[in-house]
């Protein structure tokens, strides 16, 4: 059960366990932003954006895929 659990389970949820948030920026960090200077902020759109591309980059990719990429497991590196 733990293994087929394992499988399913995206890449982007490994590495919030493992790292954290994957937020671009610190004011992005928390829900809801509470910056102080997010009423002026001319950058916020694209870092939000950004965070998004990149939780929906890692949140379609599972373990399963990593395995079965035709990569061999013995490849990992960091």
């Amino acid at each position: 059960e733990f293994r087929r659990v394992l499988f399913r389970s995206s890449v982007l949820s490994i590495l919030q366990c493992t790292e954290g948030s994957l937020a671009p920026v610190a004011c992005l960090e928390n829900k809801p932003n509470k910056c102080p200077n997010l009423s002026e902020c001319k950058t916020i759109t694209m870092w939000e954006n950004f965070e998004k591309t990149i939780n929906d980059y890692f949140g379609s990719i599972s373990i399963a895929d990593l395995i079965n990429s035709g990569n061999g497991i013995d490849n990992y590196v960091i």
